[in-house]
């Protein structure tokens, strides 16, 4: 009777909002004409069904929400705000979940994850901005509580179905990006971020590829990876074809799949020669937008970066150990007469065309330190999982693809501000893959079972 107790409640919760909604459509029907309203709800009840269903759910509704907050469809306004509740939501309950339960690990990396949030509150002590400092420290906070509890039950509850929902997710993405460029709707924005999200995408679409063995899909599955490949290109984006191409090759050799890679690079160089061919000018004109970016061929490579990081350089010395505060560059102590609770405005967000450059700027030396011990864990976990998957040949490793797409991450952050933009959905997907990836490495002993016939070790619960 008590075990049936939490279902009654929620069943009676359903029904008590239902009759709610239609008294108030009764009552007062223009409330259901607003805009605002109208998302609202729509939030509100995708929400309430993401926490019935949290460990199978919540996740990837979690990452559609980021997703439609930063792209340029209706309703943007409302995902935008309510983000944040929603991540604050899933925090709240993953951490209860892990404190009634106590089976996910507590782990060295999760120990300097919480320091690394000390560091940028720190931060905001000494920052001319520190309401902005401290909120965006706050999301980064909310961000890997989740990370941490909730996407880790999520990929203990199913295993499989994780990497399963990982990759038809990816392909779905695909899809529908391909398709509404090519009616012309730039939903991505610039094309940057076009390069970022195909960089991320690459790598899981190429590691599906060679994860099958079935002939009849594998078509379906090159002709994704190629689509991807073609959105990339089509971005010039310098940053998303070095981190794929890099990623991408990484991934061939670890696995020893010296044909593919030949194939690959044979294909694209008849593909080139083709197109010099058929239109001359197409080669040189994509070959100066790649090199000088829209640029005087007469400046350098990096010119386009070089104000940026001279900037951040220059900004760094002047405040080496403590920063500016996290996630702001304004200087001055000018107030800015906007609110600042949801999103911020330009003269607060941080644009120094380098995360590293970002992070080092927002929260100093001192601060940096948790931070870097963070990525040099990532990157050794992520070398012990290129070195089995090199030793066994074997795609099926769970590690294998989180941190192909760490790898991928990490080289485009080099150039691109958002490895701690709490708001971009591609620091949310990565840091919830990080997460994740620290559980995956010790148990690549037992990988070479197929995922697709058998978990590995999948830790079975009932969902919250």
């Amino acid at each position: 009777m008590f075990q049936r107790s939490p279902k009654i409640a929620i069943k009676g919760g359903v029904l008590l909002i239902a009759v709610t909604a239609v008294f108030a459509a009764w009552v007062r029907p223009f409330y259901f004409t607003d805009q605002t309203i109208l998302g609202g709800l729509l939030f509100f009840e995708l929400l309430i069904a993401a926490i019935c269903f949290y460990r199978r759910f919540f996740l990837p509704a979690l990452l559609l929400v980021f997703l439609f907050a930063g792209l340029d469809l209706p309703l943007k306004g409302i995902w935008t705000q309510t983000r944040w509740l929603f991540l604050g939501a899933g925090a709240f309950v993953g951490g209860l979940v892990v404190l009634k339960e106590r089976k996910l690990p507590f782990k060295l990396f999760h120990v300097i994850a919480i320091f690394s949030i000390f560091a940028c509150l720190l931060s905001a002590t000494v920052s001319q901005r520190s309401d902005v400092a401290r909120l965006k420290a706050i999301s980064v906070l909310l961000l890997f509580v989740y990370a941490g509890t909730g996407a880790r039950l999520a990929f203990a509850r199913s295993e499989p179905n994780f990497l399963q929902g990982l990759r038809i997710g990816s392909e779905i993405l695909i899809v529908t990006v391909g398709i509404l460029y090519g009616l012309g709707l730039q939903v991505l924005g610039n094309p940057n971020s076009l390069g970022a999200v195909m960089c991320f995408l690459a790598p899981v679409l190429l590691w599906g590829f060679l994860l099958d063995r079935e002939s009849y899909s594998k078509p379906v599955h090159l002709a994704l990876f190629l689509l991807c490949v073609g959105l990339l290109v089509s971005s010039r984006s310098r940053a998303g074809l070095l981190a794929a191409a890099a990623s991408c090759t990484l991934l061939c050799l670890s696995l020893r799949r010296y044909r593919v890679l030949v194939t690959g690079l044979v294909a694209a160089v008849i593909l080139a020669s083709t197109i010099s061919l058929v239109r001359p000018e197409f080669l040189s004109s994509f070959g100066g937008e790649i090199v000088y970016k829209r640029q005087d061929q007469n400046q350098e490579f990096w010119s386009s970066r070089e104000g940026p990081w001279a900037r951040a350089t220059e900004m760094i010395k002047g405040h080496p150990w403590f920063g500016i505060g996290f996630g702001t560059t304004a200087e001055s102590s000018t107030r800015v007469e906007e609110p600042i609770l949801f999103t911020s405005s330009s003269e607060v967000n941080s644009e120094n065309g380098s995360s590293y450059l970002s992070v080092l700027l927002g929260i100093g030396i001192i601060g940096a330190i948790p931070y870097s011990l963070l990525l040099l864990i990532l990157i050794a976990k992520v070398g012990r999982t290129l070195i089995f998957a090199w030793q066994t040949r074997n795609p099926h490793c769970s590690a294998v693809p989180f941190a192909i797409v760490i790898v991928s991450g990490l080289i485009h952050a080099l150039f691109e501000d958002w490895l701690l933009a709490p708001g971009s959905y591609l620091c949310v997907f990565f840091w919830i893959l990080a997460f994740i990836l620290v559980d995956v490495v010790p148990k690549t002993e037992a990988a070479n079972i197929s995922y697709s016939k058998a978990p590995i070790r999948a830790a079975t619960a009932s969902p919250v």
